[in-house]
């Protein structure tokens, strides 16, 4: 699943809430965007299965 984020923030690291409550490494890949800003690529299990809901925290370097 490939994902556009605008801006120039670097990404830190991103974590995905496991069904059991605790967050967990999400499992991702980022490059540069052609339009600019953040390719984000979500990898493996990290992939939202069709018709779920799944919540992700985002940490971005100042």
């Amino acid at each position: 699943m490939s994902l556009w984020l605008p801006g120039k923030r670097q990404i830190v690291s991103l974590e995905q809430l496991g069904h059991d409550g605790n967050w967990q490494a999400a499992d991702y890949m980022t490059s540069d965007h052609p339009d600019g800003g953040i390719r984000l690529i979500l990898k493996g299990d990290s992939v939202p299965q069709h018709l779920s809901f799944e919540t992700f925290r985002l940490c971005a370097a100042d």
